[in-house]
């Protein structure tokens, strides 16, 4: 059974071999003889189609000649025509003398079947109604499509205005506007091109199926305007960004060059299609069709020549403007003789190449290792220029500085609220327990050195005093800084009870009869990885406060702010969960928070910023949408050097200023100081680094008891992280801190040494 289905599946290969090589075996002159004699031939059907009515019999013959059609084609691209010129030349004008007969074939037929259907009286004109419909429909179609397009254009823009209203932009909003404002030519032409396609389909049921050989040309001339826009928006796209400084005659120009070229260069390629459908439709790919082919091809070659040498000044000024000096310089140097029009291709290319670079560059803008790896780029091209000074040292003025001081974080007016401060997440908690959904009455925050714990802190103050202060219960609002270092029972205890009831507490017990007479009260306590030190008996403190938390109050809720290694080490002690059912993590402003942060300081000095050397270094104007553009880049690179910590981000923005004449102020490279005295420190140093990192800050006497290292050796350590910029004492209290500028590189290099973890 096997075998002989083998045998027979051999056979029939053989046989479409045998058929394919028929059809091969066939001459041009064979082949086009046949292809003649079925397009000349009316109405005289072949023996066995003697039943056929005129329609089916034209139905037929144009299948059959499509056919023929077809394998002329074959032959004709094979170049297997094997014809003497006269013959060439005869066989190229008969197929242009059929394209006229095969229309007016068509319309005949048609007439034909009208007529019949009005010689059946009233019943054949009610058949053809809808027909006629179908007729006026298509001569219709044009207008309304027009209309159509006219419309949804009307609508689209009735929503860009909406959306673009700047009460209620939202980073979301200004997307979708800036796609509708980019579609919004093609959103009509496109579902113009659905609506032929679907009248195409339903046209096939009707006694009027030849309209669809006229509905491909409406379609040419859709994808025509399509393009044209397209071209449109690509020429302009190369003037603005080739010239700048423009006169009001020379924009005026330049937009009467667009339009022309566009049209021009639209109309060609429209009558390329046009023809070759026309040509191809009656008599198939043969000579004709390979003839205006072969024309097109040098035609499209002229036109684009002709394109690059009339906009030769645009792509020389679009390059030299947009792209690297030595890739301009390059450029330049071959844009003249024999290799202008080849230099100038390429420099198309690269047009073409920065929209979707633009793209690429957006999309990575959405992570933030994408924001790093743009960052980091510009930097690199900033630290490359001659143009960009580093201005760390240059003194500001005193009036500039004042707004960048702890004196002005108490002004509500300068805060940004973002999603990573989690502040509405911690006013849920003390909502749900002010109106008795939670039992819960405790948080815990932390976050990095600088990263904005203590402004939380004081918006959730200021909220808590808003919110309740004309409430029926009212509540009143606490907030201390937990004095360094109270790590023993009695001072914790001793703390809390002058806070939460104006005097000592000797035990826990006291705080819960106290409870019950007291008012509802939101206790903030920043800095409460002071109540510990890492040594023995130095978590008497902390296990005191975490003992305080556990007693069930109904009156009392806590919230505790701690250092991010702080915390780190707790966690590995106790269980963060046990004490606190709340954690949240203080983490960095996005770019556009960081860059609204510094500014709306900035914009209160009085002072205006110049980025000329900036825009000198990446080789863009100083137009107002290119200033803002650098500006963005500065701020992402800010971001990126600092995290997103605004303390250092202020450092970083101070140490880029330099003043000039007048209330103005250059912005140069944002430039931290150099930590690469790091790689060179001893484990010692690592170790009292890793301990002032713990604790945030110790003194003397303190470092000793939780390095266990002879004071000798601490102080030598310190002395080192003092010099360097690594750690700075405060005179008022004479206790040590990490610099936040070297924050970042210390734990850097204590993770890479395995001192701390996080």
């Amino acid at each position: 059974m096997k075998k002989q289905g083998f045998i027979l599946i051999c056979c029939l290969f053989i046989l479409g071999l045998m058929a394919q090589e028929d059809v091969l075996s066939q001459s041009y002159t064979e082949v086009t003889k046949k292809w003649k004699a079925v397009a000349l031939n009316t109405y005289n059907p072949r023996e066995g189609d003697e039943n056929l009515t005129q329609a089916q019999w034209e139905a037929l013959r144009t299948e059959r000649l499509l056919k023929l059609g077809k394998k002329r084609s074959a032959l004709i691209e094979k170049d297997e025509t094997d014809i003497s010129l006269s013959a060439y030349i005869d066989d190229s004008l008969f197929e242009v003398r059929i394209i006229p007969l095969k229309w007016m074939g068509i319309f005949k037929l048609r007439y034909q079947a009208i007529s019949k259907h009005l010689d059946q009286g009233l019943s054949g004109i009610k058949n053809l109604i809808p027909e006629m419909m179908v007729i006026l429909l298509f001569i219709l179609l044009p207008f309304i499509i027009m209309k159509i397009n006219k419309w949804v254009l009307d609508r689209i823009n009735e929503i860009r205005r909406k959306m673009s209203n700047p009460y209620t932009l939202t980073p979301f909003r200004q997307k979708v506007v800036l796609l509708l404002q980019r579609t919004a030519p093609f959103i009509p032409l496109g579902l113009s091109i659905l609506g032929i396609k679907a009248f195409e389909i339903s046209v096939k049921q009707t006694l009027f199926p030849e309209f669809n050989l006229l509905l491909p040309y409406i379609l040419y001339y859709l994808y025509y305007l399509i393009f044209r826009q397209a071209l449109l928006m690509f020429l302009r796209f190369i003037s603005e960004f080739s010239v700048e400084g423009r006169s009001r005659d020379q924009v005026r120009q330049t937009k009467a060059k667009i339009f022309s070229t566009s049209k021009i260069i639209g109309r060609v390629a429209f009558w390329v299609l046009v023809l070759l459908h026309l040509v191809s439709s009656v008599a198939g790919k043969g000579l004709v069709y390979y003839e205006l082919s072969m024309l097109f091809k040098v035609l499209g070659v002229f036109y684009y020549f002709w394109l690059v040498y009339k906009w030769k000044d645009e792509i020389r000024g679009f390059i030299k403007k947009n792209t690297p000096e030595g890739m301009a310089n390059l450029y330049e140097r071959f844009d003249k003789g024999l290799t202008a029009p080849i230099v100038r291709s390429l420099g198309l290319i690269v047009i073409a190449v920065v929209p979707l670079g633009d793209w690429l560059e957006n999309k990575l803008l959405e992570f933030n290792m994408g924001k790093k790896l743009l960052a980091k780029l510009f930097e690199r091209k900033l630290e490359g220029s001659e143009e960009v000074e580093d201005f760390s040292g240059k003194e500001l003025p005193e009036k500039y500085l004042e707004w960048f001081s702890e004196q002005k974080d108490d002004n509500r007016d300068l805060w940004v609220k973002s999603k990573n401060q989690q502040v509405d997440n911690i006013v849920q908690e003390i909502e749900e327990w002010a109106s008795h959904k939670s039992d819960e009455h405790s948080l815990a925050i932390y976050g990095d050195k600088g990263v904005g714990k203590t402004l939380v802190l004081k918006e959730i103050e200021k909220w808590v005093g808003e919110t309740y202060q004309d409430s029926e219960q009212g509540m009143d609002v606490v907030f201390a800084n937990v004095p360094a270092k109270l790590t023993d029972r009695k001072s914790v205890l001793k703390f809390l009870g002058q806070l939460v009831a104006g005097r000592e507490l000797n035990d826990l017990a006291e705080l819960i009869e106290f409870d019950k007479e007291m008012k509802p009260c939101v206790v903030i306590l920043d800095e409460a990885h002071n109540f510990f030190l890492s040594q023995f008996g130095g978590l008497k403190g902390i296990e005191a406060f975490f003992e305080t938390l556990n007693v069930r109050t109904d009156n009392i809720f806590w919230v505790a702010c701690f250092n991010t290694y702080s915390w780190t080490f707790l966690d590995q002690v106790f269980y963060k969960n046990k004490y606190f059912r709340s954690v949240f993590r203080i983490k960095g402003l996005t770019d556009e928070e960081l860059q609204e942060y510094i500014l709306r300081r900035h914009l209160r000095t009085g002072f205006s910023l110049s980025y000329a050397d900036i825009i000198r270094a990446v080789k863009t104007s100083s137009e107002a949408d290119e200033v803002t553009y650098v500006e963005n880049l500065f701020f992402r690179l800010l971001w990126e050097q600092s995290k997103g910590n605004p303390e250092l981000a202020e450092k970083l923005w101070l140490a880029s200023l330099r003043p000039m004449r007048g209330r103005r102020l250059k912005v140069g490279l944002p430039k931290g100081r150099d930590y690469s005295v790091l790689s060179g420190l001893s484990d010692e140093s690592f170790f009292v680094l890793a301990a002032l990192l713990r604790h945030e800050n110790l003194n003397s006497s303190e470092f000793m008891k939780v390095t266990d290292m002879k004071e000798g050796h601490v102080r030598h350590c310190l002395r080192i992280g003092l010099e360097n910029g690594l750690v700075i004492r405060s005179d008022s209290d004479r206790r040590y801190r990490i610099k936040v500028e070297g924050q970042y590189s210390v734990i850097s290099a204590l993770k890479a040494k395995n001192f701390v973890y996080e």
